[in-house]
């Protein structure tokens, strides 16, 4: 019998269409995935082989570990976006503004209004942090 007319096995998690177990491979797709010696993966990730999970082997090599500058750049990361993201809103709404003053027919649409007053209302908000900034150099 080839193994194309061989039944499923009545076991739960082995029938067609059924997801392989943790420790199994998925069944291979394309010809030359078949002819590839399978690896188990658990067995992998315990000898700390490629493609295994490395979390089960202990702590990272030596060198792989983030330094203290990566963390402090990963930490001011989302000021930094922030910063930028304000600069963009900026300049757009300087030119939403600027383009509907100078062409007195063109009105700023529902959505380029809100952006205008937001991004007015982010700068009123910082503004009292940058006088505060300002305060200790003002005195030099």
């Amino acid at each position: 019998a080839s193994s194309a007319l061989r039944q499923p096995r009545a076991e739960p998690g082995h029938g067609p269409g059924a997801a392989p177990r943790e420790h199994e491979a998925a069944p291979p797709d394309t010809p030359a995935e078949r002819a590839a010696p399978r690896v188990n993966v658990a067995q992998s990730a315990k000898a700390g082989l490629k493609g295994g999970d490395q979390s089960e082997t202990g702590p990272a090599p030596r060198g792989q570990e983030t330094s203290r500058w990566n963390r402090i750049k990963m930490a001011l990361l989302p000021y930094r976006m922030g910063t930028r993201r304000l600069k963009n809103n900026i300049q757009v709404a300087y030119h939403l503004v600027t383009d509907s003053l100078l062409s007195l027919d063109r009105r700023l649409s529902h959505r380029e209004r809100r952006l205008v007053l937001r991004t007015v209302m982010d700068l009123l908000r910082l503004l009292p942090f940058i006088v505060i900034a300002a305060a200790p150099g003002g005195s030099m």
